[in-house]
């Protein structure tokens, strides 16, 4: 007989449910889900792996992450750490650049934007001419990237100071994308008609020049053959200093040298504006430019290299950590509470005033007591409220520990403001819920009536009805239920609030229902009650794009996931083993075109605890094996190919999975911080080993004469349906496994494998278990299961 498993979305149950065959969500749950993430949609996909973005400041102590959300463009992940917070954008650490870099072109903004900002060391003012503008369809980091038609249009920084080189080391690099090459056009320039030096595609010789003139006197030229696609970004590098000698020339492509010459000819004084995007006279660039830097007495690179994989000065680690002092230790980190209004974020802790953090661009930052007009009398030292939530445009404060069931709420429009006045109805609110026991407010949310968990109740607040705003002097609170808030910050998932029962052991979803005009509370753990049987969860964070996930922290390190989609009734949740560490923290923010999902990690490595912030891989990683990244706490080599991958000092000692590309490497230890690969690669993975494991529940059915379930019975062959998958194993169990065949190794596999024989013994219980020891991508859709019975 035949059993068809179409769909894992019910995620793994506990053991307490392996019997009730009889549930409408038995047949699409999982016995073991661990690095698989269920989908919406049915299938079950291996979780990305995690990129490794940097260690922690105080690698010693517990570090939390907060979400800081400006706009579209602008999303920040916050490390707060004792007695310190830092920052990160744009998949890199915020720093500060160096003296050395004189010109910083991000192109980042909007869309047609002509605004372009010198984020260097001098800040020099940028002037675009004819139809350069920013396109963000297309761009390397960041938001956009700079377009040039190949009319008349180019960008120009004023004749200064920090383009005379004279006979000093420089670095020119940005990287450059073509809407066409079948014409020559020039990339940058400084050219008065006697002075000049600049770079350019000669399209008639496929060469890459570089030219000095002196008083109209070529001096220096390097031609490089090059022969350059449309539509494929490319890091280009104009350095002198080259193998660290003064006198030696480069161009690179991508950390490749393609020309060198050695000279010792000055870069003369040109009196014209520096110029990008077009060249000496008809020289126009057809295409796109980003991150285009200007290094003064500095040869950033002197030998091949990697090009950078994000903005600078994060992209070479040029630039020196921006960081923020608190008074902040480890001990409060863990309670902090926090909303944010634009560039300001309020900050709450019960032994702290109240405080802002506030932006005012991607390295200024301030943290600040906030100065309130006529406080609350209740808050005093060690006495102030430990939650915070905007509603109805007031900013409002609960639970402050000699007032623990008290919420006090702003003057509208005016959330610095309490004075007490006439009881007018945009005045300031003092409220206290009238529970049976007090009851520390735990959390506050925001919907279309102000939530509060306490340790033994959730409540509403609101007016008097839902077409009246609050107000002094007509407000209600109700209490609709009492399970009992942890005070963790409840999340938001559409008109849904996910908050933790006290003791964090039970996941519950507080959502209104009309029909009898209450909040009802709902347990979305008892399917998988096991996980936190022994542990709690101890923190949150929802990644809505692209899958609806709920990332959960649990107190011993693991991270659950729960897949959920109310309207599908879809609840599905799995583990995850980031690469053997302990997670301790995790964070979202908006991504393009995923959200971004940051975690902090404790390992040991080489014998020493350390704390890394890493960050997921986006779930689509393209249709080439050579992108699947599925190794943690990884990074990432694209270049030129190389035997040997450097940049790994933060897996020393560690053995590692390596993907080269799309081949899997196996048997490699980080020594000095690099590997070795036998044959050369041009894009490699580097990590931490990664496994799924999938194990279904028993495939049972019915026959005449009722159910197998407790029958002997075994499983004679699978066949299963993949969606761009390649690699894995199957089999009875962990200890018994084979490959899954491929007619094709080389490109992911969409479609049903054929009938695979089935190596099992007659048992009580049969299921199906799928592993994969090769860092390559897999995703089950549906696995056809043959049963024969003793």
């Amino acid at each position: 007989m035949r059993v068809l498993k179409e769909s894992f979305n019910a995620g793994e149950f506990t053991p307490r449910l392996h019997s009730r065959y009889e549930l409408a969500k038995y047949k699409n749950g999982c016995k073991t889900l661990t690095n698989f993430v269920p989908l919406p949609h049915g299938p079950v996909t291996r979780r990305p792996g995690t990129e490794y973005i940097a260690a922690v400041k105080t690698a010693a102590k517990y570090t939390r992450l907060i979400p800081f959300e400006f706009s579209e463009d602008d999303s920040y992940i916050i490390e707060f750490g004792h007695e310190y917070v830092r920052f990160y954008r744009n998949g890199g650490q915020v720093q500060t650049v160096d003296s050395d870099t004189k010109l910083l072109l991000h192109f980042d903004g909007d869309n047609n934007s002509t605004t372009i900002t010198d984020s260097g060391d001098t800040t020099h003012v940028i002037t675009v001419n004819g139809d350069a503008k920013l396109k963000t369809a297309v761009k390397k980091f960041g938001s956009a990237s700079c377009y040039f038609d190949g009319t008349l249009d180019n960008i120009t920084a004023p004749d200064h100071a920090d383009w005379v080189f004279g006979a000093d080391a420089f670095t020119i690099d940005f990287w450059v994308r073509f809407d066409r090459v079948d014409a020559s056009q020039g990339l940058y320039s400084q050219d008065d008609d006697v002075d000049v030096h600049w770079l350019y595609f000669d399209h008639a010789n496929d060469q890459l020049v570089f030219q000095i003139y002196d008083a109209t006197v070529k001096t220096v030229e390097i031609l490089a053959a090059w022969n350059p696609s449309v539509d494929t970004w490319y890091h280009l590098a104009v350095i002198r200093g080259w193998a660290g000698n003064a006198n030696d020339w480069a161009i690179t492509v991508d950390g490749t040298s393609i020309g060198t010459v050695t000279d010792a000819s000055v870069v003369p004084d040109s009196t014209d504006p520096l110029t990008i995007g077009s060249g000496t006279g008809a020289y126009r660039l057809f295409g796109y430019l980003d991150e285009f830097r200007v290094s003064k007495g500095v040869a950033r690179w002197t030998a091949n290299f990697a090009p950078p994989t994000s903005q600078y000065p994060f992209g070479d680690d040029s630039g020196a950590v921006y960081e923020v002092a608190t008074t902040y230790i480890e001990a409060d980190l863990p309670t902090l509470q926090f909303v944010q209004s634009a560039d300001v974020m309020y900050i709450v802790h019960k032994d702290y005033v109240v405080r802002s953090l506030t932006r005012s661009d991607h390295a200024s930052w301030a943290i600040a007591n906030v100065v309130f007009t006529d406080p609350p009398a209740a808050w005093s030292a060690n006495d102030y409220p430990r939650t915070v939530e905007f509603y109805e445009d007031r900013l409002c404060f609960g639970g402050s520990p000699d007032q623990p069931d008290t919420i006090w709420t702003s003057k509208v429009g005016s959330y610095l403001v309490f004075t007490v006045g006439a009881a007018a109805a945009d005045d300031p609110i003092t409220l206290t819920l009238l529970a049976r026991k007090v009851n520390d407010i735990a959390w506050l949310s925001s919907g279309r009536r102000l939530l509060s968990g306490t340790i033994g109740e959730e409540w509403w607040v609101a007016g008097p009805s839902d077409t009246e705003p609050i107000t002094p002097a007509n407000n209600v609170a109700k209490r609709d239920s009492a399970w009992g808030s942890e005070p963790i910050m409840p999340v938001n998932i559409g008109d849904v609030v996910f908050y933790l029962q006290q003791n964090g052991k039970i996941l519950r979803e507080l959502i209104y229902d009309f029909s009898s005009d209450r909040y009802k509370s709902s347990d979305m753990s008892v399917l998988a009650e096991h996980l936190t049987r022994t542990y709690s969860i101890t923190a949150m964070a929802y990644q809505q794009h692209p899958y609806q996930i709920l990332w959960c922290v649990r107190s011993d390190g693991t991270v659950l996931a729960l897949t959920y989609l109310k309207e599908h009734e879809v609840v599905g949740w799995s583990t995850h083993n980031i690469g053997g560490g302990e997670v301790e923290s995790v964070a979202v923010i908006s991504g393009d075109p995923e959200d971004e999902v940051w975690f902090v990690v404790k390992r040991t490595v080489n014998s020493a605890v350390v704390r890394y912030i890493e960050k997921l891989k986006d779930f689509n990683f393209g249709t080439a094996l050579e992108d699947a990244f599925f190794v943690d706490s990884g990074l990432s080599y694209e270049g030129a190919a190389a035997t040997t991958i450097s940049g790994l000092s933060h897996l020393e000692g560690e053995a590692v999975t390596v993907l080269a590309d799309g081949l899997t490497v196996t048997g490699k230890t980080v020594s000095s911080g690099a590997i070795t690969l036998s044959t050369a690669a041009s894009k490699v993975h580097v990590g931490l080993v990664q496994t799924p494991e999938l194990e279904t529940l028993d495939a049972v059915t019915q026959d005449d004469e009722g159910t197998l379930q407790g029958v002997l019975k075994r499983i004679t062959n699978v066949t299963m349906r993949l969606v761009s998958s390649a690699g894995g194993q199957f089999g009875p169990d962990s200890s018994a496994t084979d490959d899954i065949p491929y007619d094709d190794s080389t490109t992911p596999y969409t479609g049903w494998t054929d009938d695979l024989s089935f190596d099992e013994g007659f048992d009580k219980t049969s299921t199906v278990y799928i592993t994969s020891d090769e860092p390559l991508p897999l995703e089950i859709a549906a696995i056809m299961i043959d049963l024969e019975d003793d």
